[in-house]
């Protein structure tokens, strides 16, 4: 696969790599789509909490964070 990148984002790049915080751009872009992926799985996980709104599939806030300080083991 081959990617043009913007004079910008490979200056970008560049820079990443030559601070030391990438060992090569392709780990850069690497970690750039990684990132990406976690962001729609975000994105999903906020529509389907939408949809339930929606529908009228909501709990009380008391039970939600109960539930939470539960699975932390956190007292009240």
């Amino acid at each position: 696969m081959q990617i043009e990148l913007s004079h910008d984002h490979q200056e970008f790049l560049e820079h990443l790599v030559s601070e030391g915080r990438y060992p090569s751009i392709n780990q850069a872009m690497i970690d750039a789509i990684n990132l990406l992926e976690r962001r729609e799985a975000l994105r999903l996980e906020v529509q389907k909490g939408v949809d339930d709104a929606d529908a009228g599939r909501l709990r009380p806030v008391d039970e939600v964070i109960s539930e939470i300080r539960a699975r932390h083991e956190l007292g009240e």
